[in-house]
């Protein structure tokens, strides 16, 4: 296969080295072939899907963070970390804990939000504000 047009040649090359470096190129043509492969919003489509993407935190994680990153995500909830039942009760001053959600009208400090590839948005009804 030879193409003619040498601005096309070019176009084509600083395509796929910015989809070998840039993440967030990775990102779209995973969600464009997976889009067209898989049939669009189906839900056997995996970039469609909430997940833990522990290998986009490029930084690196602590064992500690990643179990309570787990944890939330099982759960469902944002809350503060589980220690299980009686450690709770001792660290909290209750079985279960906290979830922040409950409590957000509550803060009075800036909070910053940092993002990662493949973040998603909280959907509008799950906002307290």
């Amino acid at each position: 296969l030879r193409i003619p047009n040498s601005f096309l040649v070019r176009f084509i090359a600083k395509f796929i080295r910015d989809v070998q470096y840039i993440p967030a190129a990775q990102d779209l043509l995973s969600m464009f072939f997976t889009d067209v492969l898989l049939g669009g919003s189906s839900q056997v489509n995996p970039a469609r899907r909430p997940n833990l993407a522990l290998n986009s935190m490029h930084a690196g994680v602590s064992m500690g963070v990643a179990r309570h990153l787990l944890q939330m995500q099982t759960s469902g909830r944002f809350q503060s970390f589980d220690h299980g039942a009686e450690k709770n009760l001792a660290l909290m001053g209750s079985r279960h804990p906290v979830n922040y959600l409950s409590l957000y009208g509550l803060i009075d400090v800036h909070i910053h939000f940092m993002c990662g590839a493949g973040t998603q948005r909280i959907p509008d009804a799950a906002r307290c504000i």
